[in-house]
């Protein structure tokens, strides 16, 4: 059989050493009393790894979520995983079958209830979470508290998004009045709905500060214009000095929360939604409801992965079970645990992280569709959010009074799914951070940064960029911005 455990390094604490001494030499024994070969060490360790499995072992992936290694390198790679460069995943044996309504509960471990709040101290989560929020987070709390109240669901919905309109009419009354005739810009937009989402508003807040309209280059955002009227392409090509292109060398998607700090009324005016973005839900949610968005963890990447996405690191595409229970336990210690919504496909109803949320929460999935999910979770009073763009679009546009993010505190990326560093929200103390990689305690993101971790550290790189690919930078300028501004190229 081919090596697949490499024997060179190890690392544990003391209890641990000597309970894989143990593990070891058992089954060491065993071979020996079988006449089996037991000369190479790897073939020993595997075969401890898979008698033993989670209980004892937990492996390293020879894959960088950034770079790619050589073949040095990948044979010592615990070194930089202690460093807390990779992530290190518990291990699967026996290896379980590749499906997503079950894949997760290799990972899942049993959650007492009872005791899963030891060691929460409310006083100094109320203490970290009591900074003031920021202005902009005014314009996620337009509510339209009339509508809905009579009527069939289709009128129900036509009046809550006049409501809504006239709501936001304050401050989109500036978006509405600018002038993008002068020039056009062309938008490259790639990926899914939610990576859509950070795109065009990136790219909408860069046209309007310099009086521009929008060109959709590659006529990707059709959906997306169905379910939000106020995504338009206005402008005219005009001659080739008028027209501009902007790049992509801001980061993948433009997923950077610095990019959309101070930025949240006009992405309200912007993604303010149609009626077919409206479920029945919206007009049911209780004071205290629960929306939780879970995404499985994603074990086929169709295409090629941008962080090396394998099942040896797919727990920290989405969090475990723990991580739901733990909030959700708080909120019904503290008597404010309403109905739980669960944003997630129909078909992870056997999902080990659904049906334990069903069994002991009585969750119930939404079975909404893209959109509808993605508003519900907007207006939620409580949101839950997992990893990825659908989640973070939806924080950063949320009203809920608390809002409950995951982040893997041993990778500088915080996500084996995407750059959840970059993306960090730092300035809203509605957010609670949990590191599934370590205690899960309620962060404030303040909390976070400061606690020396490689997410933290990677939030600092974050923080230190320079300033070039900020929207507004150069605002005023009009069509006489140069290629090194704003990743705006002239075409």
């Amino acid at each position: 059989h081919d090596n697949r455990v490499g024997g060179n390094f190890i690392a544990g604490h003391a209890s641990g050493i000597r309970a894989w001494y143990d593990a070891y030499y058992t089954v060491m024994e065993e071979f020996i009393a079988d006449g089996s070969f037991v000369g190479k060490d790897q073939h020993m360790m595997a075969s401890a790894c898979a008698q033993h499995g989670p209980k004892l072992c937990w492996l390293v992936a020879p894959i960088h979520p950034t770079k790619k290694l050589d073949r040095v390198t990948k044979w010592f790679i615990i070194l930089p995983a202690l460093f807390g460069e990779i992530p290190i995943t518990r291990a699967w044996f026996p290896a379980p079958p590749i499906d997503p309504a079950t894949i997760n509960a290799v990972d899942a471990k049993p959650v007492d209830l009872d005791t899963i709040l030891n060691g929460v101290d409310e006083a100094a989560i109320a203490q970290a979470h009591s900074s003031p929020p920021p202005p902009d987070i005014q314009c996620n709390h337009v509510v339209v508290p009339k509508a809905g109240a009579e009527g069939s669901l289709e009128e129900k919905k036509a009046e809550y998004v006049q409501q809504l309109k006239d709501a936001h009419h304050s401050h989109c009354g500036d978006f509405f009045a600018i002038d993008r005739m002068a020039a056009t810009m062309g938008l490259p937009i790639r990926g899914r709905s939610s990576n859509i989402i950070l795109q065009y508003l990136y790219g909408r807040i860069v046209a309007d500060a310099h009086n521009m309209g929008l060109h959709d280059v590659y006529n990707v955002t059709n959906d997306i214009q169905a379910h939000y009227p106020n995504v338009v392409f206005q402008g005219v090509p005009g001659a080739p000095h008028q027209r501009h292109k902007l790049t992509l060398n801001c980061g993948p998607h433009f997923q950077n929360y610095r990019y959309f700090r101070g930025e949240r009324c006009i992405a309200q005016c912007v993604f303010t939604p149609s009626a077919d973005g409206l479920s029945e839900t919206t007009f049911n949610l209780g004071p205290n409801d629960v929306v939780i968005h879970y995404r499985a963890p994603y074990f086929k990447f169709r295409g090629k992965s941008p962080h090396g996405l394998t099942r040896d690191n797919i727990s920290h595409t989405a969090p475990l079970y723990e991580y739901f229970a733990r909030i959700l336990q708080r909120l019904r210690k503290m008597g404010t645990l309403g109905k739980v919504w669960l944003l997630c496909d129909n078909g992870l109803k056997q999902d080990d992280v659904v049906s334990s949320l069903i069994r002991d929460f009585g969750a119930q999935i939404h079975g909404g569709s893209h959109h509808q999910d993605h508003y519900l979770g907007r207006i939620a009073p409580i949101f839950i959010g997992s990893f990825g763009t659908f989640t973070w679009s939806q924080a950063f546009l949320s009203r809920a009074r608390e809002i409950h993010l995951p982040y893997v505190g041993i990778m500088k990326l915080g996500s084996s799914w995407n750059w959840w560093d970059a993306l960090f929200i730092d300035d809203d103390p509605r957010i609670y951070y949990h590191d599934i990689s370590g205690t899960g305690k309620f962060l404030s993101a303040q909390q976070v940064k400061d606690e020396g971790s490689a997410f933290s550290e990677g939030i600092k790189e974050r923080d230190a960029q320079n300033d070039n690919c900020l929207p507004r930078v150069g605002a005023g300028k009009k069509t006489e911005m140069k290629a090194s501004e704003v990743g705006v190229d002239g075409a």
